[in-house]
């Protein structure tokens, strides 16, 4: 019986040895991620000059090029590291030095080169110019109300969290320990708050500075 649950032992031990493992041994390297199989592109996070995907499967690599820059990137060949506009980790990969505003075509491939998935991706446009100050309309021992924006996001705390505008021109943000309404952040009293604001980050673009 000892010598059976050693050899169990054994043979598990292997097994996950192997788990995250790269695969040198064909003509092309490739890295895949770990604890399941990944054979299709998923874009995870857009900027206005990257674009960060998940990490494929062993036997698969990903180009990402566009025609009019001369822009193109691969995975193949490359282990988890940092290259020249390409960084890898077992479960992500980020594409990066690319333009604003531009349209790139990303491709999955098979090692034996085999196209399996195409699709486009264009980039966020930069930042637009940070506007001004936020002004105070009131306040009390209970409540900050604020002159706001609909396309800008306000915070208390020089930046760490943000929260929206209200819908109409002004936003009261309250005393903790009152009923908050939906996306409102709590207030102290006898508390100094530092107050800035940025324009809203959206689907095509990247919020302003502060």
């Amino acid at each position: 019986m000892k010598k059976r649950i050693l050899s169990f032992a054994l043979v598990l031990m292997f097994c996950f040895s192997l788990i995250g493992t790269v695969d040198l041994h064909d003509e092309h390297s490739h890295v895949h991620a770990d604890g399941g199989t990944v054979t299709a592109l998923q874009v995870i996070v857009i900027t206005d000059t990257s674009i960060k995907v998940n990490a494929v499967s062993q036997g698969y690599y990903i180009t990402v090029k566009d025609e009019d820059s001369g822009y193109n990137v691969t995975t193949d060949g490359k282990t988890v590291g940092t290259y020249e506009n390409v960084s890898i980790s077992n479960t992500e990969i980020n594409f990066s030095g690319m333009a604003p505003e531009t349209v790139y075509t990303l491709t999955l491939f098979k090692t034996d080169d085999t196209q399996v998935e195409q699709k486009t991706q264009k980039t966020k446009a930069s930042a637009p110019a940070t506007p001004s100050a936020p002004t105070v309309k009131g306040y009390g021992s209970t409540n900050i109300t604020l002159y706001t924006v609909s396309t800008q996001e306000y915070s208390l705390d020089g930046g760490t969290t943000w929260q929206p505008a209200s819908s109409g021109n002004t936003t009261t943000f309250y005393y903790e320990n009152q009923a908050l309404p939906a996306d409102r952040v709590s207030i102290k009293p006898g508390t100094f708050y530092s107050i800035v604001t940025r324009v809203k980050e959206t689907t095509t673009t990247m919020p302003s500075d502060k």
